[in-house]
């Protein structure tokens, strides 16, 4: 009786998670306390994206959010991954994007306005099977990380897509996803 119970258990959780009810509580682990005061800033290309300046970067971070001509907003976060209280350009960043079903994030070293590192590639994809995931320095300028997927079901359909770290040439960050 107790593994038949187990049994019933564990069907019922894995229905539920099928279907959508508990979905939302594993959606994103993002940090969403800012998102009141975010100034939203609508762009009609596919790429969307963000711009920081390393340099004035606040000591907890800067999140902006830009919407999408469709209306779906997508959030990018730069961190200082070194030293906060430095408050320098060159140094380790967290670079984050997300929106409600998916979250990236990974940490870049900058060093004479250069893009020297990347590493600790970490996502969460709601709904999609990553088939794979890299993250990769490009060029001195810019970090991509490059993911695949498909459909859980059947693979039907498949698609790429990736979140890049930038230096512009103002030497500002701009982080973008497609």
């Amino acid at each position: 009786m107790k593994k038949s119970w187990k049994k019933l258990a564990i069907s019922s959780g894995i229905v539920l998670l099928l279907s959508g009810a508990l979905a939302p509580s594993l959606i994103v682990k993002a940090d969403t306390t800012e998102q009141k005061s975010l100034p939203v800033e609508v762009q009609n290309d596919s790429n969307l994206s963000a711009e920081f300046d390393l340099s004035k970067l606040p000591l907890n971070g800067e999140t902006k959010s830009v919407t999408d001509s469709q209306g779906n907003v997508t959030y990018f976060k730069v961190e200082s991954g070194s030293n906060p209280m430095a408050r320098i350009s060159n140094g380790s960043h967290k670079v984050t994007a997300w929106d409600a079903a998916w979250h990236v994030s990974f940490y870049i070293t900058t060093s004479g306005n250069k893009i020297t590192s990347a590493r600790d590639l970490n996502y969460t994809i709601v709904g999609a099977q990553v088939n794979s995931a890299s993250l990769r320095v490009d060029n001195s300028k810019r970090a991509s990380a490059h993911f695949s997927f498909t459909t859980p079901i059947w693979n039907v359909i498949s698609w790429t897509g990736w979140v890049r770290a930038t230096i512009n040439s103002s030497n500002n960050l701009v982080v973008t996803r497609n």
